[in-house]
């Protein structure tokens, strides 16, 4: 109960504060960035390791893209209820769920956390998610990185794609994702590394800029569908997604 009101106490706080943190755009000091709850009676590791290895993951995905936070994170692991039943973790304002039916890998909460806090930083680096879902699940599994790899017993993103292929198993990247929601976890997994692996080889290939260039034309003025997809890739990168997605798929 005390845990539950520090964190509300810390919320209250952030939501008076946040307006001036934005102003003068500090960075938060480390010990800071992480406020950590758990549901009474659910198995997780202890405070400490997790406000550590939360740090950790941070400053993997700062080597990655030029922004930090400016507000803390509340990261709270719960239980699923019935609407996050195939739901492990979720992202929004100043707060972090991983969802746990009962006892957690630690290697599994690193995974899901990293995941999530990739979406905060991308909100960080461009200002908002661009209206592509599959394009922020992407970015987000790339920026999970080791922790995401970790989790799912992967060397690499390229070694899943070439696993997907043999297998077949690979889904093509225009195949629709309606309302942005994947209910059935394999194809999930699935959609997700694939999305990685691309935009690794986008950013690898092309850049950074670019890539942020692709986000900020993918905004929400624009109907999230095929045609004005391929447009936007047309204008960054010369070319359309599925050819753009042959010519990644040929160097694996």
């Amino acid at each position: 109960m005390k845990r539950r009101l520090s964190i509300l106490l810390l919320l209250l706080m952030s939501i008076l504060l946040s307006p001036i943190s934005r102003i003068v755009s500090m960075e938060i000091p480390e010990d800071s960035l992480f406020i950590v709850g758990a549901e009474r009676g659910l198995p997780s590791p202890s405070e400490d390791w997790l406000q550590h290895q939360f740090i950790q993951v941070y400053h993997s995905q700062k080597q990655k893209i030029d922004t930090s936070l400016q507000e803390p994170i509340y990261v709270d692991i719960r239980r699923p209820d019935s609407s996050t039943a195939t739901v492990r973790g979720s992202a929004g304002g100043n707060f972090i769920f991983i969802f746990s039916p009962g006892h957690l890998s630690r290697e599994r909460i690193l995974g899901v956390f990293a995941h999530e806090l990739g979406h905060q930083m991308q909100r960080n680096w461009m200002g908002r998610l661009s209206i592509s879902p599959m394009l922020n699940e992407g970015f987000a599994t790339w920026l999970a990185g080791k922790y995401w790899l970790r989790w799912h017993h992967l060397r690499s993103f390229d070694s899943a794609i070439r696993t997907y292929i043999k297998q077949d198993q690979y889904i093509p990247l225009e195949t629709p994702v309606p309302n942005g929601v994947i209910q059935d976890v394999a194809r999930r997994d699935i959609m997700y590394n694939e999305w990685a692996a691309f935009e690794e080889y986008l950013l690898q290939q092309y850049g950074m800029p670019k890539f942020k260039d692709l986000c900020h034309l993918l905004t929400p003025h624009r109907k999230e569908d095929l045609k004005q997809f391929d447009l936007c890739f047309k204008e960054i990168y010369g070319t359309s997604l599925p050819g753009m997605e042959k010519a990644w798929l040929a160097t694996l």
